[in-house]
């Protein structure tokens, strides 16, 4: 059986501890992991690696403003981590309606970057950007 690419038929809600967006345009996640050298003594070559950071790096993008992020967003001191464990649910484009859900398990998170999104003359949204830094595992279920 060959794998192919998992398509989904929309984006359903982003659910946190405060509350859900359900108005989501696009949902992006950047896996990102920090691998560096490093020497090792009495071993051959004495080369190796060491995987010092593992984190996502989420971007949601929603059609209009939503105050389930506001908690986290400062601009005056240190962002405040944001609240415990969330999820995204998709619908997955299987003919179906099949719901598949991704559920970050986060150590610590937070709002790293709130953007005002790009607008349209043609266009009535104002669409805004929320990118947010989470250190944890995720859940596929």
């Amino acid at each position: 059986m060959a794998e192919a690419a998992i398509k989904f038929l929309r984006i359903d809600n982003f659910t946190t501890s405060i509350g859900a967006c359900t108005n989501i345009l696009s949902f992006e996640e950047d896996y990102i992991m920090e691998i560096n050298p490093q020497f090792i003594p009495n071993t051959f070559q004495g080369v190796d690696v060491k995987q010092d950071h593992k984190w996502f790096q989420l971007t949601l993008v929603v059609d209009s403003e939503t105050n389930i992020f506001d908690a986290g967003i400062d601009i005056t001191t240190a962002n405040t981590v944001f609240a415990g464990n969330f999820w995204v649910e998709f619908t997955l484009a299987d003919g179906a309606g099949t719901v598949e859900r991704w559920t970050y398990q986060a150590a610590n998170s937070y709002i790293i970057d709130r953007r005002e999104g790009k607008i349209d003359d043609d266009t009535a949204r104002d669409v805004i950007e929320y990118v947010i830094l989470t250190y944890g595992t995720r859940v596929v279920t």
